[in-house]
């Protein structure tokens, strides 16, 4: 399936492991056939880092996860989302490219994650991890400046975990994570999609926190109601209970409380000839 000329053509700088931090420059294009064909030695690479993780989960030994976990910063790697600065830091990043890294790490049937993944119209290509116990995906986004790359993030975040319940991995907000090339000749690609609309699901969560406060105030508007109604029924000729009453009146947060106390206080002296300091 061939990616469209303004996808395939987007450049990604390639590490050849975890310690390079100068890089070159490489193309999305060619970062799919890597994946696909295994090449610059990633098939063999992953089939060591695969055998070594299944060592790590049969015995999990310090030593083991170290094993595995060595072999993996073996493998080149790219910066999916652009340019990171000078020895590969946030500070300086430039060239946004549009996508994002999506990691679920240690998930329980990866083959079926990946499916649900890639199905979604903002996923550009997903496939299995190197270590074989999780997925990695692109996902297509806003560029930066235009939208802030933490805020496309925290979109996505919110975007998988309400539409599919995914958690990804929190790492990917980072513009100089490097996204290791895994091999997967079966990396299922989607040519039409496109960014996700992240002012969309930040405003989405906005939203919900303005239903929330008017479902807050209702509630309040609920209770003085249901108190202005007990308060009512009251027995004020007790002196004991009705100063336990108004003090407790006094200490809560309810919004008009000192309102609901003199009209109960006005009603209530009837019963009682006192005052009460409030």
């Amino acid at each position: 399936m061939n990616l469209p000329f303004e996808i395939a053509e987007i450049k990604l700088p390639l590490y050849q492991n975890a310690k390079d931090i100068v890089g070159v420059t490489t193309n999305v294009g060619s970062l799919v056939e890597q994946i696909r064909t295994g090449s610059n030695g990633i098939a063999e690479k992953q089939i060591a880092i695969r055998c070594a993780r299944k060592v790590f989960d049969k015995s999990r030994t310090s030593n083991n996860e170290i094993q595995w976990k060595n072999l993996k910063k073996t493998l080149p790697g790219v910066c999916l989302s652009g340019f990171p600065g000078q020895g590969r830091k946030n500070d300086g990043f430039h060239d946004h490219t549009g996508l994002l890294q999506i990691d679920c790490d240690n998930v329980e049937n990866p083959m079926a994650l990946k499916q649900i993944i890639s199905k979604d119209d903002h996923v550009l290509f997903c496939g299995i991890s190197p270590s074989g116990s999780g997925v990695k995906a692109a996902m297509r986004i806003p560029k930066h400046p235009e939208v802030e790359h933490t805020d496309s993030f925290k979109a996505a975040e919110r975007y998988l975990k309400e539409k599919y319940k995914i958690k990804i991995d929190s790492a990917c907000r980072n513009t100089a994570r490097i996204m290791f090339l895994l091999h997967d000749k079966d990396l299922i690609i989607n040519p039409t999609a496109y960014p996700l609309d992240v002012k969309k699901w930040i405003r989405k969560n906005q939203e919900n926190k303005e239903t929330r406060k008017i479902a807050i105030e209702q509630s309040v508007e609920e209770t003085i109601e249901r108190l202005q109604d007990a308060l009512k029924v009251l027995d004020a000729s007790d002196r004991e209970k009705w100063i336990r009453y108004v003090h407790a009146l006094k200490n809560s947060d309810l919004p008009g409380r000192f309102e609901i106390w003199h009209q109960w206080s006005s009603s209530a002296s009837k019963g009682y000839h006192g005052e009460i300091d409030c």
